[in-house]
């Protein structure tokens, strides 16, 4: 399980949330999806804006692909970026946008690759075996369980709220956080710099705090115990279809899951390195016509 350590009075996670290098991403098989296309006449016109506009609107229907979404940033990033990801879809496509099977091929192709993208093998098993403990302080399957159920109850989402109360009780966004009582909520001085963070980002965070990044975090630990064989795919898909609902509670579309994705991994502080390079891939994977995120509603 995760490794809650208090320094300074701190609440604090010790973990590394960054995905491990995917050296091969095998095939996963593929299921056909429901896919609703609606059209006005025979000369179509091609619009990514589904269910909007356009004389052809495409929109897919798929709740498990959806939540294999949900930690979809890791795998864009696993495979190289958004870029190179896009090429990879591009690569199993068999028709082209504007063309009426184009989304139920895409969603094909999404399937494919980002459903469990670690496969099961003796080497992956290892390696996953290997990141869980290694990160996330996870040597057997009670413990696996035992974080997944820390995610979604707590998470680092249970952090913000202390802090937020903190703030709340001391000014909120106009605080002055060196005025107040440490003692009282048994902070020690380090305390500062997450403070000074929720209080200078105050009016970004929306009502679900950071629960998307908790959520994605979720989703991608999944996928390491399915390559792990910590779990197996059903019970895989009875967490994932879970931690979707909760999801579905909190945000209506994938623009405002993914806002919360990046304050959350802000807040957490590690890794500040590599935001850039993460915010870069979160806007350029919703864009673009072989975006599944543009298809597939969240809601």
């Amino acid at each position: 399980m995760e490794k809650w350590n208090k320094p300074c009075g701190v609440f604090v996670v010790s973990l590394q949330e960054e995905f491990y290098i995917m050296k091969k991403f095998s095939w996963a098989i593929c299921f056909l999806v429901l896919v609703g296309i609606s059209c006005k006449d025979k000369n179509k016109t091609y619009t990514t804006n589904a269910g909007q506009a356009g004389d052809v609107c495409f929109t897919m229907k798929d709740d498990t692909l959806a939540a294999f979404l949900l930690g979809g940033i890791y795998t864009f990033q696993g495979y190289g970026g958004a870029e190179k990801t896009f090429q990879k879809i591009k690569m199993e496509m068999h028709s082209q946008p504007g063309d009426d099977k184009f989304v139920t091929d895409l969603s094909v192709v999404y399937r494919k690759l980002f459903e469990y993208p670690y496969h099961q093998s003796a080497k992956e098993k290892l390696d996953s075996r290997n990141v869980l403990k290694a990160w996330w302080d996870v040597a057997n399957e009670h413990e696996f369980h035992l974080l997944l159920t820390q995610l979604q109850e707590k998470g680092h989402q249970d952090l913000y709220l202390q802090i937020k109360k903190v703030l709340d009780e001391n000014g909120a966004a106009n605080a002055n956080v060196k005025t107040i009582d440490f003692k009282k909520y048994k902070l020690d001085t380090g305390a500062s710099v997450i403070l000074d963070f929720v209080k200078n980002n105050y009016q970004s965070f929306s009502k679900s705090g950071i629960k998307a990044w908790d959520i994605a975090r979720y989703a991608t630990v999944v996928n390491l115990g399915y390559s792990a064989e910590y779990i197996d795919r059903n019970t895989g898909f009875t967490y994932l279809m879970t931690i979707l609902q909760e999801a579905r509670k909190d945000y209506n579309n994938w623009p405002d899951y993914y806002k919360d994705f990046m304050l959350g991994r802000r807040f957490w502080g590690g890794d500040s390195t590599n935001n850039t390079v993460y915010q870069r891939t979160i806007t350029d994977m919703q864009e673009g016509e072989y975006s599944a995120y543009r298809y597939l509603p969240l809601k």
